[in-house]
């Protein structure tokens, strides 16, 4: 009897475990995505023009498979959303902080936060239209200016350039499901180069390759395969 009670009071403890950590947001839908690395060598894709639109008609050319609901390219995806580095946070109102804060950068094509199912808290999504200079930041990094971004200026250090924001996008968590820390985060344009917006980034990239993730979202699991 003691060994039954032990066992039933640990599956109930399991499930309710189970029932909390399926409730948590983790600021995307992973469900019936896949992700591909997709490499382009720098020597025959010289130009970033010529880079853009061969990944872009790689991406329209998937999407418009049977099953598959949509396409999107990103440089990273959660939980390694990004190349991560140290940022000066400055707006046009002045330094958000006096210390270096770490953050993660991002380039996405319009379709990724749609895609994703990550939600736009303030502002909206890229549009294809949009200029280089344009920028979606996480809530994370607006808390950390301590305002709205939404429609400001903002740049990652006195060497970087500077970026308007269009949108903030809500926080996704990429250190576990149980971690209250949230990545902070800003996404550019595809056809930036992470080491272009945030210079200290620009030594941890092989400059021979250019990688990008093909994200792609369809109807059932494994509907590719």
């Amino acid at each position: 009897v003691g060994l039954a009670v032990v066992l039933l009071v640990g599956g109930a403890l399991m499930v309710r475990t189970f029932v909390k950590l399926n409730a948590v947001d983790i600021g995307f839908d992973p469900e019936n995505v896949l992700a591909v690395t997709v490499g382009l060598d720098r020597q025959r894709y010289a130009s970033e023009p010529s880079r853009v639109d061969f990944l872009e008609h790689v991406a329209s050319d998937v999407a418009g498979l049977p099953r598959v609901t949509g396409g999107a390219l990103a440089a990273g995806i959660p939980p390694a959303p990004g190349t991560r580095g140290l940022a000066e946070l400055e707006t046009d109102a002045g330094r958000c902080v006096g210390d270096a804060t770490s953050i993660v950068a991002n380039v996405v094509g319009s379709a990724y936060f749609g895609l994703m199912g990550m939600r736009i808290v303030d502002g909206r999504p890229f549009r294809d239209d949009d200029p280089r200079n344009s920028a979606v930041v996480s809530r994370s990094l607006e808390r950390v200016c301590g305002d709205s971004l939404a429609g400001r200026r903002i740049r990652l250090g006195p060497q970087s350039p500077w970026m308007r924001v269009v949108g903030v996008a809500a926080d996704v968590k990429s250190f576990g499901i149980t971690s209250e820390a949230q990545d902070v985060a800003m996404y550019v344009p595809l056809g930036n180069d992470p080491g272009s917006v945030l210079p200290m980034m620009a030594t941890l990239h092989d400059r021979r390759v250019e990688a990008r993730r093909l994200i792609i979202r369809a109807e059932r699991p494994l509907a590719l395969v």
